[in-house]
């Protein structure tokens, strides 16, 4: 009698619990029979894999080394990947963790924004504001003849005060925006 492998020796032992659950007389347990039936469909499957194996290794034994590496050459397959998080405590405490910090992340990612908009703003407004200024002063240096050497020493010290004015103003809006 050949040597039977583990599998073997189950598949042996569940077609013996089946023929058992089929009396000749009585009534047959059904849920048990379909239990015991897949058991033995995954014990043939696992023979039938042994089996092929043992094929291979001798197929692969008599090979020449072109014949292997043509057996071992593996055509690219799709991989399917299964995204699938399970429901449990702990992920649902990381879930909460991460979709916080992410809620944090958007509102700071939206107030940089509004900044940098604002300070553009007030960056333009300031630029306009400086061009209305000059030209005014050119006009009003025009009309008075005040020669350019003259009027420098002034422009400095008011174009100074403007832009401390103007620090401290974008300093409080920006203050305001980070407090409100």
């Amino acid at each position: 009698m050949p040597v039977l492998s583990k599998n073997q020796k189950r598949l042996r032992a569940i077609d013996k619990k089946i023929r058992q659950s089929k009396p000749k007389d009585g009534s047959w347990n059904m849920v048990k029979i379909e239990r015991l039936e897949k058991e033995r469909e995954i014990i043939l499957n696992l023979i039938n894999e042994d089996i092929q194996k043992e094929k291979d290794k001798e197929t692969f034994k008599n090979m020449t080394g072109d014949q292997a590496i043509d057996f071992f050459k593996e055509e690219p397959q799709e991989k399917q990947i299964y995204h699938s998080i399970p429901n449990t405590p702990h992920t649902r405490r990381l879930r909460k963790k991460v979709l916080n910090n992410l809620h944090e992340h958007m509102l700071s990612e939206m107030m940089n924004q509004q900044i940098r908009i604002r300070m553009n703003i007030m960056r333009q407004l300031k630029e306009n504001l400086d061009k209305e200024k000059y030209n005014e002063a050119t006009k009003s240096d025009e009309a008075d003849g005040v020669d350019e050497a003259d009027g420098v020493d002034e422009d400095d010290e008011a174009d100074e005060a403007y832009e401390v004015t103007e620090f401290n103003e974008v300093k409080k809006t920006i203050q305001q925006h980070f407090t409100s």
